[in-house]
């Protein structure tokens, strides 16, 4: 599995079509590296468990032309078959344009490195122009000057610490987490997410709990408040089905 998922997705023209936005996000997670999916609708079906005809109906909106989406190659068409001979077997039509995409957590890093070295470069002109003050003739009258008012201002830093949050290690996602997840409506492909989004919000805030689970079933939730996209959408069961669940309940 190869995809990444933009949140521009929820902002864009697929945003009223909700059944082209589930199955586009599970073309877009299971398709190849180069942005194939060559797959019958029954094999998307058996796979995430979404209902045939929804699968359908989202395919025909995605083959369609669309004047309003952000990026207009094939006239604005998400998907377009491998082969017109056979109705099956799609390509992901802007694969590439956005799997070249950063990802928000790089777009992060940078900008910490960035901030980082600016910071550093700050920090050696200001000694450089110090340095350049203190003159051997007035080397004792300098010091005196900058000695008192120095020794405050560190103290003045030292006090400010930056909050962080002490993330424990053996807190990870399981299967009692994401079965209550989904019980509250959180979308079962996109309860991964939601826990991602957990922790980037507890590490910006600076949290720390004694019961991190006790705070994970309380920002689970308020998920409605937190993010809708995270939500399953109307009409569709939260429970993915197994193909052998399938197949028993269709016997």
């Amino acid at each position: 599995m190869y995809g990444k998922i933009f949140e521009q997705i929820y902002e864009g023209s697929l945003r009223m079509n909700w059944k082209a936005m589930v199955t586009f996000q599970q073309m877009i997670v299971l398709c190849s590296e180069d942005g194939t999916l060559d797959m019958t609708p029954q094999a998307l079906h058996y796979r995430t468990g979404i209902p045939l005809d929804i699968i359908k109906d989202g395919i025909e909106i995605l083959e369609q032309d669309d004047p309003e989406s952000r990026t207009q190659n094939k006239n604005g068409k998400r998907i377009e078959r491998l082969d017109d001979h056979r109705t099956w077997g799609w390509r992901l039509i802007n694969h590439e344009y956005y799997k070249n995409l950063s990802t928000w957590e790089e777009k992060k890093d940078r900008a910490r490195e960035r901030k980082k070295k600016q910071r550093e470069r700050e920090k050696l002109a200001s000694d450089k122009m110090m340095s350049q003050d203190v003159t051997p003739c007035h080397t004792s009258s300098h010091m005196s000057q900058y000695t008192d008012t120095d020794k405050d201002t560190n103290k003045k830093k030292n006090t400010k610490k930056k909050k962080t949050c002490v993330w424990p290690k053996d807190f990870v996602l399981t299967n009692e987490m994401k079965t209550y997840a989904v019980d509250k409506g959180v979308a079962p492909e996109k309860v991964r997410a939601f826990f991602d989004d957990f922790r980037n919000w507890a590490e910006a805030k600076g949290a720390t709990y004694r019961d991190w689970n006790a705070a994970f079933r309380t920002r689970v939730g308020k998920a409605p408040e937190y993010g809708k996209q995270f939500l399953a959408p109307p009409g569709v069961s939260p429970k993915c089905l197994t193909k052998e669940e399938i197949d028993r309940k269709n016997a």
